[in-house]
């Protein structure tokens, strides 16, 4: 992958957090050292990210941004998570990455894949037929909250705390959608614009109805809203390896991984 395509899925995941953060209550962004930690400031870790500002020079460099980042987050007493854009790594440098880390008592969690689509593919099969609700009041922005953290299994609170939250739904720019079923919230995803291009986040199902294409259906219902009203085409997103191949079938192509780095308290 280029290094242009890479740069702009680290900056998109930095505009998208800092999106959440501009809207948040508490919300604030900081430009440290190299680094840039847009913070919901939210007991779930997900809201307080920090990223990596630019490609790193060699392990002085990454050293000097692990402490910035420390120190951000040691004024906050929060959960938070230093998602690291792999590629912005010299290559003699990545096989050592953990152990860098490590040195901070930062372990390796999750890890995250940056995807862009230009044009989506047809679904590869028939799509469930559901009650599709948009995101305008509290019910459905905590049902969002709901559906996460029990998709992510979370605690349900710590969604609700942080997306029960009117700013971050306004229409325009954001088109958040919950699936119903039986009357029933089963599902979720919202879209927002964000410069020349669509970003796609929040996408959950609760367990016990995955694999029916619940999220499927009510990722492409916002991304197609989204699309009518602003006329952009490309998507983008950060995919967790378990959504990973549903997008891949939906036309997403992976750009680059982003390893998430967190405290072991805080996975």
């Amino acid at each position: 992958m280029n290094s242009t395509e890479i740069t702009a899925s680290n900056d998109a995941f930095i505009k998208a957090w800092r999106y959440w953060s501009d809207r948040s209550p508490a919300g604030t962004v900081a430009h440290l050292d190299g680094v840039i930690a847009p913070w919901m400031n939210h007991t779930w870790p997900i809201c307080n990210l920090s990223f990596l500002a630019d490609e790193v020079r060699d392990e002085a460099d990454l050293t000097r941004r692990i402490e910035a980042a420390l120190a951000h987050a040691q004024t906050r007493q929060l959960g938070w998570i230093f998602f690291v854009s792999t590629d912005f790594l010299p290559a003699a440098l990545r096989p050592r990455m953990e152990t860098i880390f490590a040195r901070y008592a930062l372990t390796a969690g999750f890890t995250m894949t940056g995807m862009a689509s230009e044009a989506l593919l047809p679904p590869r099969r028939t799509l469930p037929t559901l009650d599709i609700r948009p995101v305008n009041d509290a019910a459905n922005r905590s049902a969002v909250g709901e559906i996460n953290c029990q998709g992510y299994h979370m605690p349900e609170e710590w969604g609700i705390e942080a997306l029960n939250v009117a700013p971050l739904w306004e229409t325009p720019p954001a088109y958040g959608y919950v699936a119903y079923l039986d009357g029933q919230p089963v599902s979720c995803a919202k879209t927002v614009v964000l410069d020349d291009y669509l970003y796609v986040g929040l996408v959950a199902t609760r367990p016990g109805h995955q694999g029916h294409g619940y999220g499927e259906a009510v990722m492409r219902h916002s991304i197609t809203q989204a699309q009518q009203a602003c006329g952009l085409q490309r998507i983008v997103l950060h995919a967790t390896d378990q959504g990973l191949p549903l997008y891949q079938a939906m036309g997403f192509h992976a750009i680059t991984p982003f390893q998430g780095f967190m405290l072991p308290h805080e996975e």
